[in-house]
C-alpha cells in the first residue's frame, strides 16, 4: 500500500463517519424545528413543579408522547430510505456512510420511543431486522 492509497482510504473513512453520524443529529434538529417542545415540557424534565395540577401534567405527557412517536416515524422512515439509498449507491464511502446513518437513524428513533413501544413490537421489529439483514448479505454474496 503506497501512500496515495493509504491517504484515499483515510479520506473514505471520514467521509463514511460524517455521513453516519450527520444523518441522525440532522433527522433529529429538522423534528425539533418543525415540531418545538413545548417550554412546560421542558421547565417540567428540568425539575418537577409541585404546584401544577395533575390535569396539566398528564396532558403535557400526552403531548410529549405525541411528539415522540413523530421523532419515532420520522427516524425509521428516513433511516429505512438512507439504508435502501446506501444499497444501490455505487461509491464505496458513500454506501457506508448511508448504510451506517441509516442504522443509526432508526436506532436514535427507537430509543426516542422506546418507553412507550409494547415488548411484541419491539420482538417484532427485531426479527424483522434480522431477517432483512440476513436476506441483503445472502444475496449480496451470491
Amino acid at each position: 500500500m503506497n501512500i496515495t492509497s493509504f491517504v484515499i482510504a483515510i479520506r473514505e473513512l471520514a467521509a463514511t463517519v460524517v455521513i453516519a453520524i450527520l444523518l441522525p443529529c440532522m433527522v433529529h434538529r429538522a423534528v425539533k424545528i418543525f415540531i418545538p417542545e413545548p417550554q412546560a415540557i421542558i421547565a417540567i424534565k428540568k425539575l418537577e413543579r409541585k404546584d401544577r395540577n395533575d390535569q396539566e401534567k398528564e396532558s403535557l405527557k400526552i403531548w410529549e408522547e405525541k411528539r415522540e412517536f413523530i421523532v419515532f416515524l420520522t427516524c425509521v422512515t428516513i433511516g429505512l430510505a438512507a439504508l435502501i439509498t446506501g444499497c444501490f449507491v455505487s461509491i464505496t464511502s458513500l454506501a457506508t456512510g448511508l448504510l451506517l446513518g441509516g442504522g443509526l437513524t432508526i436506532f436514535t428513533g427507537y430509543i426516542s420511543y422506546w418507553p412507550y413501544l409494547s415488548d411484541l413490537f419491539i420482538f417484532v421489529s427485531m426479527l424483522l431486522a434480522f431477517a432483512g439483514l440476513s436476506f441483503a448479505l445472502y444475496k449480496k454474496r451470491q
